[in-house]
């Protein structure tokens, strides 16, 4: 799997390679229960949240971080209702955000800003998207997008199979929000 981000403060992409060793790595730090029953978007998210917060050094301890993330109705346990029409093949999604302080996320252990991610991602129902406010976007200062299940590999326009996809840029202008985008990505050995 590999994260490409995004950073407007400095927009140059970088790209961070993960694979099964270093989740595996991360999956260590957690208590056995959270570690068991996370996904591996749930747990690279929490700990990129947390590596990235810690790396701005901000000053105020008290200075709220945010996280957002959407959760496909397409996958997982939120199913919008009634059901998506046969052939819809439009984005299906909702947004969520996590808020917490910078001293509780960096003064505890990876468990909690994984608590964090998980408890907003399943939170998420029918009421929760009828309610969902517009503008909370903004107020967000790191966004997270999972990409690895879009299949847009498999798209082919006539010129073959596709080597790659995913974003190439976050075209977000002159916002002060960070973006990763979580892309699968294949090496020369086919790993």
């Amino acid at each position: 799997m590999c994260i490409c981000v995004v950073t407007p403060l400095c927009p140059t992409q970088r790209s961070f390679f993960f694979d099964p060793k270093e989740i595996a790595s991360m999956r260590a730090l957690l208590p056995h229960h959270l570690a068991a029953k996370s996904t591996t978007f749930e747990v690279l998210t929490a700990w990129l949240w947390r590596s990235r917060t810690t790396s701005l050094e901000w000053p105020n301890p008290n200075q709220e971080v945010r996280l957002l993330f959407v959760v496909n109705s397409r996958f997982g346990h939120f199913r919008v209702n009634p059901p998506l029409p046969e052939g819809f093949y439009d984005n299906a999604f909702v947004s969520t955000v996590v808020v917490t302080t910078l001293e509780k996320l960096l003064d505890h252990p990876l468990g909690y800003s994984l608590e964090l991610v998980k408890k907003a991602k399943y939170d998420i129902n029918e009421e929760y998207v009828q309610s969902e406010v517009e503008g909370s976007f903004w107020s967000v200062s790191f966004l997270v997008s999972d990409l690895t299940k879009d299949r847009l590999t498999n798209v082919d326009f006539g010129w073959g199979k596709a080597m790659y996809s995913g974003a190439s840029n976050a075209g977000l202008g002159e916002s002060m929000l960070d973006v990763s985008y979580y892309v699968p990505y294949t090496n020369s050995k086919g790993e």
